[in-house]
Formats: structure tokens, C-alpha cells, sequence
């Protein structure tokens, strides 16, 4: 089984376990899923976890908005896939 780590930056928590529970149920893959609530809580994961394979970003957040944050994110880092929500 192929491992992933999935990141989502989701501000509703109703969307965000959606997501967790859809991502759970895949045969094929073992995600490994860490949910954070803002861009900058999102950056601060990224510092700590290192790169994540995909993001699904919510584009409205509070704080920093979704595409800002990944405008930032594609000056360092061009290889994660990021799914705009």
C-alpha cells in the first residue's frame, strides 16, 4: 500500500472532516492527513512535516487568503500537487 501525505487547510470543520473521512476510505492508498485551519498554521506544518505530496486549499481563509498562501508556496516549492477548493 502507497502512502501519501495529504495536508488539508480548511477553515470549516464540517468540510474539513468530509474530506478526511473520503480520503480514509481508499483501498489503494494509506493517507496520511493533517488538517489545519489557516495559511499560516498550514506554513508552520509545512516547516515542521516537511513537503506534503498533495494540498487541497480552501481558496477563502482567513488571515492570509488560499492564493496567497500558495503564490508563497510556488517560490519554494513547484513539485507538490495542490487541489484549490
Amino acid at each position: 500500500m502507497v502512502t501519501r501525505k495529504i495536508l488539508i487547510v480548511e477553515d470549516e470543520p464540517a468540510v474539513a472532516l468530509s474530506f478526511q473521512h473520503i480520503l480514509k476510505r481508499s483501498l489503494e492508498y494509506n493517507y496520511v492527513v493533517t488538517v489545519v485551519e489557516s495559511a499560516e498554521a498550514a506554513n508552520d506544518s509545512i516547516k515542521k512535516e516537511g513537503a506534503y505530496d498533495v494540498i487541497l486549499l480552501d481558496y477563502y481563509l482567513p488571515g492570509i487568503s488560499g492564493g496567497e498562501f500558495l503564490k508563497n508556496l510556488r517560490s519554494r516549492d513547484h513539485q507538490t500537487v495542490v487541489i484549490v477548493i
